[in-house]
């Protein structure tokens, strides 16, 4: 049996307990402001950023009045207008008391992108090299790849080369592990991705060794066709016409430098970067086709299409026309056969 001294005892500390959790429950958002993030975490944008105004107009100074002024940036972000996005992130970030280290991270990443977006590169770098700094709050992926990644583009759209290899340098080994076609991820990793296949090609020096020269190239070629078949706009349509470049400057170089090789090994690296960039092409565009669609934008599908036949145009000139110490090749029966019969050139001939 139970004394009763023992009982009022029990009775007394378990209702300090539910005093102490009462008193320590974190209150419920109010509705306005719950209905307000909902719309825009369906991206309902035009919704969210009247809800967000709405709701400011009647809370102050408290937490989710805070919160709502990131949203209500991010929302004017989302529907492009980054005059009125920017200096709201600008000013919260000013405005993040020193114990809100994790508000500020999200802050400065958004603002960022923002800055990026807007093409104020200095801008961009600065916030990023703050939120490096504070590295402690963000997540490894970020931390170790996305930062360096996206510091290095940067660096490379100012022609800032070393800065931007070094990044890169960070970041390169496990970049393309994180491509998940996520909608999220996928415009800054075509971009970064982008940025380091145009770089390959653009420092290359007037006249470097043959063989560094082809490694810069398959280098630049591979970074660009991932970069177009993660189907980000502009980054695809920037991709593809990067490729042709380094299709036709590779086509140049040999032409410039031929001394550095016989005549049967130029013939054979011609055929074999035209042959590797003609693949890399067919399966862009095996893949690409149901998206592409589906995006139901034609321009990307129909440059592609339009380069496979000038790529393959050139390899059958190629095939057809270099090789030393040969007959008619069998592309160049194709091709003449081609010519005769007028037939449009295609991925299929």
């Amino acid at each position: 049996m139970i004394r009763p001294r023992f009982l009022l005892v029990f009775l007394l500390l378990n209702s300090c307990t539910l005093f102490q959790r009462s008193e320590h429950q974190v209150p419920q958002p109010p509705l306005a402001y719950q209905v307000a993030v909902k719309s825009y975490e369906q991206g309902l944008f035009e919704e969210a950023k009247e809800q967000f105004e709405k709701f400011l107009k009647s809370h102050e100074g408290d937490v989710y009045s805070q919160k709502s002024q990131y949203y209500l940036a991010l929302s004017h972000l989302a529907l492009n207008e980054y005059a009125k996005g920017c200096p709201m992130l600008s000013d919260l970030n000013q405005g993040v008391p020193s114990e809100g280290e994790l508000q500020r991270i999200e802050v400065l990443y958004q603002l960022s992108l923002c800055y990026e977006e807007q093409r104020k590169y200095e801008m961009a770098i600065s916030t990023l090299l703050d939120l490096q700094r504070r590295s402690r709050g963000l997540r490894l992926a970020v931390r170790e790849i996305e930062i360096p990644s996206r510091l290095g583009s940067l660096y490379s759209q100012l022609d800032q080369w070393d800065q931007a290899q070094r990044h890169y340098r960070q970041a390169n080994l496990r970049l393309l592990s994180q491509i998940d076609g996520s909608a999220k991820e996928s415009s800054w990793i075509a971009r970064v991705l982008y940025s380091m296949g145009t770089m390959s090609t653009r420092k290359i020096e007037s006249g470097p060794e043959l063989d560094r020269f082809l490694f810069r190239m398959r280098y630049s070629q591979d970074f660009l066709i991932k970069s177009y078949l993660l189907n980000s706009h502009p980054w695809s349509q920037l991709a593809l016409s990067s490729l042709e470049q380094a299709y036709l400057k590779t086509r140049e170089y040999l032409q410039e430098h031929g001394s550095q090789t016989s005549p049967q090994e130029s013939w054979q690296i011609k055929r074999t970067m035209a042959l590797k960039f003609y693949d890399l092409l067919e399966e862009a565009r095996i893949k690409n086709f149901k998206s592409l669609e589906s995006m139901a934008l034609s321009g990307p599908k129909d440059q592609l299409d339009a380069l496979i036949v000038k790529t393959q145009f050139e390899l059958n000139r190629t095939l057809a026309g270099t090789a030393p110490g040969e007959g008619l090749t069998p592309a160049a029966k194709r091709l003449e056969s081609i010519k005769r019969s007028g037939t449009t050139l295609g991925p299929n001939n």
